[in-house]
């Protein structure tokens, strides 16, 4: 077994010594675009043909794509994105006058041409936008749900799929002038299209999937899960080809595998390799007969079937990228690789969908509702409600200002939130808002309303209290400014008499406290330095988390501080420093239910806790959501595909899992939301 490496015997080495052109071993399948540092787009043609410089030398380059035709060529530049004829063909234009910047380079395609040749898309520090070519007259789509590494179009430019730089693929449909989410694979070492509608990628857990757009996206197992895969790829010669490792096979470790090939609609697996090649930072050059390796500033090229490689002579590159492919012509000069040996395909095959995309749905029956801030189309704030009947996501407040804030009545007849320094009230069945207060200290105000939904505590210059109807406004307990005491993050206890508010003070990161609301005494509880707490149904306090001042401790636990005994918490859970406490609810009565993972890496999983007894069980493992919240009952997990930071804000598309039957969707509309809290 052999690992691609890019350093080489000097021997090896010496014999690229002289300029690329020369070379006439070399073979490249299509002419090789590089870009350097300096901001210039070099082209290695084929041949003789050498070496040649193709942007211009008063423009800095940021990144490139050439046209399928192999003669347009669109760049990017500090100001603009251009488009002109490497042969003077045609004049130079200007597709794009707002830029941007790519988030990655030389990871895949950044610009990336359809086949028509009538829609380029490219990666923007928000995810993506897209140039329409209407002849006359242009049209631009803007593409959010990630930092997009690489841009791949269908055949039949119809759809694209763009890898996020978390692994996701999200796919679009081009409609004329405007994309359209069309589906999303979660996770994936690869993807190929193998029509101008089906697209075909390798879960983790093993199998070759084909997802067919057109058909709701329905899914058909080529290969099973018996053995994973890696890198698939339509070659010239209309055969899906790709890595493959049988997973009972200890000699070859995971992510390495077999060269291997599968003709369209047989049954036979060809195995082409002899020699394990580890896949991980390895491209498919045109043709399918070399692979590509980049990493700092070196480019080398591989033989997938032997995993020998050799690094070009090339040097400070920054990104890369192939011209026109004419496959009659390079392969006239390559030999076919012969088969080693055929694998057979499993009997266990199944035509049996597979479940690693994700279902994109406008509405989902639930037990509660979910709210949710999300942009209007105005671009301003607003919040929105997901209702538990399956409907669709509706808009709830309509303000002036961005909402920043909000908190949803137990009783769902009303809304408050944060907007223009004001905190306000909305109630849901519909009306003008009525503002409550007049915020005069910036920072958080954490509204949030008393069990029976007639009263609202919040934070401004300490802890405050109002009415729904905006009467009977009192200061329950100030800050003080002098001793640098600041209060805030109010919870109502369950029978509505208390407060268990944040405290943060010289020298701690945040302790908690309690206030009685009736003669307004004030007990400090014994919490751990940043850490989050809650009331539980009989009046008792939860306590988890920790953000350490000094090194962080060896474990860490989640304490029950029980009615009356404020100042002697019990201990109801440990795990290890390096575990990562997502979120904790009350669970069952005399249960808490947490997600945690064992490190930050690890996968999520859900644990429920007997805190009289300690006993514990784990429920089941979670898919990986970020920033995951449980509803009150445990039954559903909702979070974010990814985090992307939009306008200043940190937002993703909002997915939810039901823990009981396994099922995961994606929300279609809004495509980013932030700020998920669940009804009662």
């Amino acid at each position: 077994m052999r690992r691609l490496i890019l350093l080489l015997t000097l021997t090896l080495m010496s014999l690229w010594v002289m300029p690329l052109a020369a070379q006439d071993a070399l073979n490249l399948p299509a002419d090789l675009y590089v870009l350097t540092n300096a901001g210039v787009v070099q082209r290695y043609g084929l041949g003789a043909e050498g070496i040649s410089q193709i942007t211009p030398a008063d423009e800095y380059v940021v990144d490139f794509g050439v046209a399928p035709d192999g003669d347009l060529i669109a760049y990017r530049t500090e100001t603009s994105i251009n488009v002109m004829s490497m042969s003077g063909a045609s004049d130079p234009r200007v597709i794009e006058r707002q830029a941007d910047v790519p988030p990655y380079r030389g990871l895949g395609e950044s610009i990336a041409w359809s086949p028509d040749q009538r829609a380029v898309a490219y990666s923007t520090t928000y995810g993506a936008r897209v140039y329409h070519d209407l002849g006359d007259v242009a049209a631009y789509s803007d593409l959010r749900e990630g930092l997009f590494v690489d841009l791949n179009w269908s055949p039949s430019s119809q759809y694209l799929a763009a890898r996020t730089d978390t692994g996701v693929w999200w796919i679009y449909q081009r409609l004329e002038s405007a994309m359209s989410l069309a589906s999303v694979i979660t996770q994936t070492d690869g993807i190929a299209w193998v029509s101008g509608s089906q697209i075909v990628f390798t879960p983790p857990d093993g199998g070759l999937i084909l997802m067919d757009l057109e058909l709701a996206n329905e899914q058909i197992p080529i290969l099973d899960a018996q053995w994973e895969y890696h890198l698939p790829y339509l070659n010239a010669s209309d055969e899906l080809v790709f890595f493959g490792r049988d997973k009972t096979d200890e000699s070859v470790p995971p992510g390495y595998g077999h060269l291997q090939s599968i003709a369209r609609g047989a049954a036979e697996v060809i195995t082409r390799g002899r020699t394990a090649v580890q896949t991980a930072g390895l491209r498919w050059a045109p043709g399918a007969l070399l692979l590509t390796a980049f990493d700092a500033g070196v480019l080398a090229l591989y033989d997938p079937v032997s995993g020998q490689g050799f690094p070009l002579p090339i040097s400070d590159v920054t990104a890369y990228g192939w011209g026109k492919f004419d496959a009659n012509a390079f392969f006239a000069l390559q030999p076919t690789p012969q088969p080693i040996v055929p694998t057979p395909v499993s009997p266990e095959s199944t035509s049996e969908a597979a479940d690693e995309t994700i279902e994109i749905v406008s509405g989902l029956q639930m037990r509660y509702d979910g709210f949710f801030l999300a942009s209007d189309e105005g671009n301003r704030a607003q919040l929105w409600r997901l209702p538990a009947d399956g409907t669709n996501a509706v808009q709830i407040t309509f303000a002036d200002n961005d909402v920043v804030e909000y908190a949803v009545a137990p009783d769902l007849s009303s809304a408050a939130y944060v907007s223009g320094g004001q905190l306000w009230l909305q109630r849901l069945s519909g009306g003008r808002p009525l503002a409550l207060a007049a915020l005069v200290n910036a920072g958080f105000v954490s509204p949030t309303f008393s069990p029976d939904s007639s009263r609202i505590a919040y934070t401004d210059g300490g802890i405050q209290m109002i009415g729904v109807d905006g009467q009977n406004a009192l200061l329950v307990r100030a800050d003080s400014a002098e001793d640098s005491v600041f209060y805030g993050e109010p919870k109502f206890s369950p029978d509505g008499m208390r407060l268990l508010v944040s405290e943060l003070r010289p020298g701690t990161n945040g302790i908690h406290g309690v206030v009685t609301l009736g003669d307004g005494e004030y007990q400090r509880l014994q919490t751990d330095f940043g850490a989050q707490a809650f009331w539980l149904s009989d009046g008792s306090i939860v306590s988890y988390g920790y953000t350490p001042q000094g090194e962080a401790p060896g474990e860490q636990t989640i304490v029950r501080f029980t009615p009356g005994s404020l100042d002697a918490p019990e201990v109801i859970y440990t795990l290890s420093g390096e575990a990562v406490i997502e979120t904790v609810i009350e669970g069952a009565l005399g249960e808490i239910r947490l997600i945690t993972r064992e490190t930050e890496s690890a996968t999520p999983q859900m644990v429920d806790v007997a805190y009289g007894s300690g006993d514990q069980a784990t429920i089941t493992l979670l898919p990986p959501v970020v920033a995951p919240r449980l509803s009150y009952d445990g039954g559903f997990l909702a979070g974010y595909l990814n985090l992307t930071e939009i306008n200043g804000v940190r937002q993703g598309p909002l997915t939810i899992f039901n823990a009981g039957t396994g099922q995961q969707v994606l929300l279609g509309h809004p495509l980013t939301v932030w700020a998920f809290q669940w009804a009662r």
